[in-house]
């Protein structure tokens, strides 16, 4: 279909129950800037589904990577100054993680862009 794919069923459990939480409509990818105003974009479908049987929210469309970072504007991981604090963060939610007594070392980052922060906890043995 393009740039991205649709899922049909969980990308955790593989159920088929997946429940519509939020329809955002077709959307332009990030940084999909026109070069002139009759341009016609692609649109990727931003539709927000939950997962019946693991609880696990998710959308039902994957963008290509490649197509995704082609054009973006900001990577994370190519400042210097951000990879330097995601270590510093890291560090901080470990600590208060431990603080709360907390066994369970996983994270889950919202728009993890190229997955700059995440790498920080990978790194210290969180999946």
């Amino acid at each position: 279909v393009g740039v991205f794919d649709l899922v049909d069923d969980c990308r955790i459990c593989g159920s088929a129950d997946l429940r519509p939480v939020l329809d955002l409509g077709p959307q332009p990818l990030a940084n999909s800037l026109r070069r002139e105003s009759a341009e016609v974009l692609e649109e990727i479908p931003l539709d927000l589904v939950f997962c019946g049987s693991c609880q696990t929210p998710q959308l039902t469309a994957t963008v290509d990577p490649a197509e995704l970072f082609r054009h973006y504007i900001w990577v994370t991981g190519t400042a210097r100054t951000t990879r330097a604090y995601s270590t510093e963060f890291r560090d901080r939610i470990i600590g208060i993680a431990e603080a709360a007594g907390a066994d369970l070392p996983t994270i889950v980052e919202v728009a993890s862009n190229d997955g700059t922060f995440l790498r920080r906890f990978q790194e210290a043995g969180w999946q």
